[in-house]
Parts: C-alpha cells; structure tokens; sequence
C-alpha cells in the first residue's frame, strides 16, 4: 500500500483522456442516431401507413373502406394487391367493384376479379345499384378489349390465349343478358363492353338482335359496338345511325357524331345527307336545331354540301341562317376533320356590361374564312349580311354571321351596306335590347373596317399642298 501512495511534493497526474473519450463516444452516439433517424423515418412511416390503410380496408364504415381503396390503387402492386384481394370479399357491392377497379389498374391478373364483376353486373331485373352495375359492365369491357385470346379464324397456342378466350365467352354469357335490362344505362353500358371484345359471329348477331331498343342511346351503343366488331360500313349500324337522325328522342348528338367518327366514309355521307332531307321535312322552328348538327361536325359532313347549298334559298330566314353557318363550318375545318370547336364569337350575357365589349373584339383575330363555290360564296355572303341587319334572328346568331361575313371579306373588311343601314336604323328602335344589339355590331364592325352606307360617296382626301421650293 505504501508504494502506491504518491510521494509528497509529486505534481498530480491530469485526467483528460476519460472526458474526451466519453464526449467522442456521446456524439458518435448522437450521429448514428440521428442517421438512423433519417434512414429509419420513411421506411417507419410507410410501415405506420400501411398499417393505416390496412386497418380502413376493414373498418365498418363503408366510405372509409372505398375511401382506402382509393389511396390503394396509387400504390405499388406488391402492397397493394394483397389488401385489395380481401376487399373482394367485402359484404358491401360498392366496395368490391372498387376493388375490381383498383385491381386492373394494378395489372392484375384477371381471374383473380373476373368472377366478381360478373357477380356485381347482376343478371337483370336489378334496379338497385344501376352506377355500380353499369361500372362492373365497363370494367368488364375494359377486360375484353385487353384479354381478347386469339381472333376467329386463327390460332393461338399457349395458356395465355386459352385464358383470353375462356374470359371472352365467360363474360359474353354476362353481359348479353343485360341487354333486355330494365335500365336504359345498363343497357347501354352492356352494349358498349360486347363491342370491345373478339369479333366473335354471336357476339354481333345478339347485338343486333337487340338494335331495335327502345331508347336511343342504347341504340347508338349497338351502333358503334357493330361499327368496332364489323367495320365502319356495317349495313346494320348504318341503319341504326339512320335511324336516330330522325328519332326525336334522341337529346344530345354528341355521343353521335363521336361514333359517326369511327364510322366509314359512305355511312357518314348517308347519315348527314339524311340530316338534310330531314331538316327539309321539319318544322322551320326546328330546323336550325337540325342543321347546326352539320357545323359541328366540321369537315365529316362534306358530302351534304350539295344538299346545304339548296337550303340557301328556303324562304325562311332561319333556315337559310343555319344552312350558311354549316357551309362554312365545314368548308373551314380544314385541320381538324370534324367535331373540333371552332374559334367562335364571345358569348356575353349582357351586352355593354364591364369587359363585354372588350370580349368580343376577339373576333377580329379569327382566320379568313373561304367558299371553293363563287356562287355559293355571293348567297353566302347575301345570307349573312341579311342575318345581321335582321331584328327577328337573336343576337348570339346576328354576331355568328358578322364573325364570318368579316372572315370572308378579308380583302374588302367592311360591312355591306344593306346591314349597316338596318343597324343604323335599329338604333332608333323602342326596343333598348335591339338598341344595344345594333349598337354592339356596328361597333364591332367598325373596329374591322368601314362601315359602308347606301348612297353614300366615299370621301375624298384632300388634295396635298405643294411641297415648298
């Protein structure tokens, strides 16, 4: 004991290297755990995430679960897929047709779901749940047009294509009972999903069988089924097609002319120079509504120009109003061959009001506008000038046919002289919408050019002095 007392007058011994090695061991500590931190947190948070949306794909709220399935099908497969494989089995309908949904985004494999769409579509006679039947439908389709097997009259070896023609058949023996469905929208869902698959001979043949349903969005869906299975000259589709022109149930003629799209190059002259003829037959109430089915359809509907050009003498102002606008509606579509809109005239609802006018001057920066035909082009160009001086058309129609007589007479801008002196005579009008209108046109026809007045003498530009010597 007594050599290991230090001895008096020793200096003491300094203790430096402990407090350094606890301070080195501290921040190392500190380093790791913070790079664990910043390693560990996304995987952690995934992790906690997954968790999450695992436990609303069980909850009992319904809307929580459909709301999971969402986040869901954003997600990688690997994760995913196996959530949504159990929501298959969900007692609610709605959830498993999110599930079927969510799952062939994911690219899974169709019978994994197939069974249970064909479950969801019912077999008619349902009237409950029509927007998740008619999704089942589509989705079924979406399965056809992806999983189509070999075509007919060609073989295919490999399970791959067994599978896709046993999917073909499983889900045409599915879907051509809906065709006799209670609801329009399943019908017509049904209709469009057949079309997208094998063009198998009883596929088409139960279409149609079927072509003669009474509503006529359903026969449009057989119509552009047939078109897709058959080809765009299919005589039946092309009787259906002809059809519906004259059907006055039929609303809307946009899903029309998107099908008549696909449609071949004689079926489409048929269907608008049918459009014409029926237009002619119409009450003249009726035919503007009728013919701007041809303007809208652009460059499609080239084969009714002849038909058109005769309406350009019809005695009502109307009619001839509407004939011109499709003339040049579908002699200026050059670009876009049909059902593009085309730059337009600004719609205000009350002319005058703050940035109306302002609006419309962008009609001044529409492209020229031509008529191959010179006679055609001289009752064109007569049409519209009558149209704008014209108190009867509405003024939405009055600026259309101003937008074009000033896209026609790029090389003389002005307005005629027949229309300025009806709207100059309009400003007088008792009527302050008919003031307004007038004075909204000659407006916008000035900021084009001249304005041309009957009688009048173009004015003479003072005679330069001399140039002093």
């Amino acid at each position: 004991m007594a050599e290991l007392t230090p001895t008096a007058g020793a200096a003491p011994r300094k203790k430096t290297f402990g407090p350094l090695l606890y301070s080195t061991l501290l921040a190392a500590g500190l380093v790791g755990l913070y790079s664990a931190i910043e390693l560990g947190g996304p995987v952690l948070q995934r992790w906690l995430e997954e968790r999450r949306l695992a436990s609303a794909v069980t909850s009992r709220d319904p809307n929580e679960r459909r709301a999971a399935i969402g986040l869901l099908q954003g997600r990688h497969r690997a994760s995913a897929a196996p959530h949504l494989r159990r929501a298959l089995l969900d007692p609610d309908p709605e959830v498993r047709v999110e599930a079927c949904e969510a799952l062939f985004h994911l690219g899974e494999d169709p019978p994994r779901y197939a069974d249970v769409l064909i479950g969801l579509v019912g077999k008619g006679g349902d009237d409950d749940g029509v927007d998740r039947r008619v999704k089942a439908a589509r989705l079924l389709g979406s399965l056809r047009a992806t999983h189509r097997g070999p075509s007919p009259g060609r073989s295919a070896a490999g399970g791959d294509a067994d599978a896709g023609t046993a999917l073909q058949r499983r889900t045409f023996e599915a879907l051509s009972p809906l065709l006799h469905d209670p609801s329009d929208e399943v019908r017509a869902a049904a209709a469009a999903a057949l079309g997208q698959g094998v063009a198998l001979p009883e596929v088409a043949a139960c279409l149609e069988a079927a072509a003669s349903d009474r509503d006529p969005d359903v026969r449009l869906a057989i119509a552009g089924a047939l078109v897709r299975l058959r080809g765009g000259d299919d005589p039946a589709a092309a009787r259906i097609f002809l059809g519906l022109v004259d059907d006055p149930e039929l609303a809307d003629w946009g899903p029309l002319l998107e099908s008549l799209r696909s449609a071949g190059e004689a079926t489409r002259g048929r269907v608008f120079r049918s459009v014409v003829e029926a237009a002619r037959k119409a009450e003249p109430a009726r035919r503007p509504e009728r013919i701007a089915v041809l303007s809208w359809a652009g460059g499609l509907a080239r084969d009714a120009v002849p038909a058109l050009e005769s309406l350009l003498d019809d005695p009502d102002l109307a009619t001839r109003a509407a004939a011109a606008d499709a003339l040049l509606g579908i002699q200026n579509d050059h670009a876009s061959g049909g059902l593009v809109p085309r730059t337009r005239i600004a719609r205000v609802a009350a002319i005058g009001g703050p940035g109306g006018m302002a609006a419309m001057m962008g009609m001044a920066d529409s492209e020229p506008a031509t008529i191959a035909d010179p006679r055609a082009l001289r009752a064109i160009r007569a049409v519209l000038a009558e149209v704008v001086g014209s108190k009867q058309i509405p003024l939405e129609g009055r600026q259309n046919a101003l937008e074009w007589l000033q896209r026609l007479t790029t090389d003389s801008p002005g307005l005629p002289a027949e229309a300025s002196s009806a709207l100059v005579r309009q400003l007088g009008d008792p009527d302050p919408d008919i003031r307004r209108s007038a004075h909204a046109l000659l407006g916008l026809s000035i900021e084009a050019g001249p304005v041309h007045m009957p009688g009048a003498r173009p004015e003479k530009s003072a005679p330069k002095s001399p140039a002093p010597k």
